[in-house]
Parts: structure tokens; C-alpha cells; sequence
């Protein structure tokens, strides 16, 4: 409960300093409605505590990034928390990639922080950390006869997506097409075009596309709870760019000529987005029902 509470603020002081206050409040209301996150706050299981340890690393690690040369106490703290994070679930060493990839997107087309002697310190230590825990891990568990699958394949990535019971669009399905989650992802993608060129919203989106990728290929395993530790990345990229697009249609219905009758539609259809965020995101508010499960067909009688 404590780092549920506590992690209400990280997003809000993510919103606010990546994109602007309206962001970071719109999206610290979000997320402390949503009724899985409220769910997850009040269980004493390592999906809260690994969401917090994680987003504090995805903030850290930009605050570190952002400028030139790279910041090293943000880095150093980005070291820490992911260290708390992966030691709170192992699945979570997909930050890692995720982060790097994040980095290439954002510093596109430069090179010069290959020269950072820091980054090089803050990645060994991380890569000892989780070789020294597989290890350890391996070593307890070589007494014992392991068939098939289970909660240790989350100890290391696997080509799950060669083995039978990969399914590609699981994490599509129960994370960003959820009915909770599916205005923050349409969102999103509407946002991708506008918004690309702002660097907070390219890291964002480039840490959760990879974590989405990598759970859905290299993890050996499916879970709806394996996602939340990223899930509040979703609600800032979706906050964001709904945020920017309503900016834009206020500098639309100025460059029309500023008229009464553009600006009220401007700031309607601003709001609505806004309205339909909150609402969409809250199930005590708005309930949405599938007619059928997937695949579902009549049976023969």
C-alpha cells in the first residue's frame, strides 16, 4: 500500500518533468483510479514494489540521459533502483535492453556518450548483480528435476517464441487492448506522429514497446501481473499525448483566425479526450464486456 501510494507521486513527478504539469497530474489521477493498480496496492506481492523500483529507474535513467554530458547521480540511482527491482521480481532484467534501446532512439545519430567511463561502471555493476543471482539461483535448484515450464523459466530469457505455448498477442491483449488500457494505447499511436520529436515521449514509448516485445518473445512464461511493473508507462504516453494533441488544436483554432466558435470547439473536443481517458480507465464509471472469448465457437448438440 505504501509503494502503491508512493508511486501515484513518481508518476506524477514523471508527467510533470518529462512532458508538463498537465500531463503529471492527468496521469497521477489515472493511475490512482485504475482499479488493477489499486488491486496491487493492497497485496503483499512483488508486482508494487517491482512497479515502483521500476519507474523510478525509467526516471532516473532519462534524468541522466537527457543532457550532455550524461548526469552520473541520476545514473548512479538508475543503478540502485533497478538493482531493487530486479531483486523484487528477475523478469524485470528487461529493463536492461529496454533502457539501452531507449538511449539509441533518444541520443539518435550520436556517438559521443560511447566515451561515458560512467555508464560503462553503472552496466557492469548491474550485469554482475543479475549473473551473480541466476547463478545463485541455478546452483540451489541443480539438486532438483525440472520438466517443462514453470516460475523458474522467469530466472532467464528463453526463445519462447520457438516453443509451443508462445502466444504473440498475449500481452497486446491483456495490457494494452484491455478495457481499461485500450484509450491510453489508441492514444498513443494518434500521438506517434506528433509527438515523436519530443525526446521524453520517444523514450517512453521505445521502453515500453521493447518490454512488450521481450516479455512477449523471451519470457518463458504469461501472466497478466508480469506487465505492471511498465504499465504506468502506458498511461504516461497516452496522458501525454492526448495533452499534445489538444495543444494543438488550440494552435489550430488560432491560426484559423482565433475565433470564438474555433476556440470552443477546440477546448471541447480537448476535454472530451481528457473525460474519455478517465472514464475509459475506470470501471466503476464505464464497464466494458466482450460478447465471446477468442476462438469462442457454438458447440455441437
Amino acid at each position: 500500500l505504501i509503494m502503491g501510494t508512493l508511486c501515484i507521486g513518481i508518476v506524477a513527478l514523471m508527467g510533470r518533468l518529462l512532458f508538463n504539469w498537465r500531463t503529471g497530474l492527468i496521469a497521477a489521477l489515472v493511475y490512482a483510479c485504475l482499479p488493477m493498480n489499486i488491486l496491487w496496492a493492497q497485496n503483499a506481492f512483488h508486482p508494487q514494489q517491482c512497479q515502483f523500483m521500476a519507474m523510478l529507474t525509467f526516471w532516473f535513467f532519462y534524468e541522466g540521459i537527457r543532457v550532455r554530458p550524461f548526469q552520473h547521480k541520476y545514473l548512479t540511482a538508475a543503478t540502485v533502483t533497478f538493482c531493487a527491482a530486479y531483486l523484487s521480481w528477475e523478469g524485470s532484467a528487461f529493463i536492461l535492453p529496454a533502457l539501452f534501446l531507449a538511449l539509441l532512439v533518444v541520443r539518435w545519430g550520436e556517438w559521443w556518450w560511447l566515451k561515458e567511463f560512467h555508464l560503462y561502471r553503472c552496466v557492469f555493476f548491474m550485469a554482475a548483480l543479475v549473473i551473480a543471482q541466476f547463478s545463485w539461483r541455478t546452483l540451489a535448484s541443480s539438486p532438483y528435476l525440472q520438466i517443462g515450464f514453470g516460475l523458474s523459466s522467469l530466472a532467464s530469457p528463453s526463445p519462447f517464441f520457438l516453443k509451443y505455448g508462445w502466444q504473440p498477442m498475449y500481452y497486446v491483449d491483456h495490457l494494452l487492448l484491455s478495457e481499461n488500457h485500450v484509450f491510453f494505447t489508441l492514444m498513443t499511436l494518434a500521438g506517434i506522429p506528433f509527438c515523436w520529436r519530443q525526446p521524453a515521449f520517444r523514450y517512453v514509448v521505445t521502453v515500453l514497446g521493447s518490454l512488450v516485445f521481450c516479455h512477449t518473445n523471451l519470457i518463458a512464461a504469461l501472466s497478466p501481473r508480469y506487465c505492471m511493473y511498465y504499465q504506468p508507462l502506458l498511461i504516461l504516453s497516452g496522458v501525454a499525448a492526448t495533452v499534445a494533441l489538444y495543444d494543438r488544436l488550440l494552435l489550430l483554432a488560432r491560426r484559423e483566425g482565433n475565433s470564438t466558435v474555433a476556440r470552443s470547439f477546440a477546448h471541447t473536443a480537448g476535454v472530451a479526450m481528457l473525460f474519455l481517458l478517465f472514464i475509459q480507465s475506470n470501471e466503476w464509471l464505464m464497464k466494458l464486456y466482450s460478447l465471446s472469448s477468442v476462438g469462442a465457437a457454438p458447440r455441437n448438440t
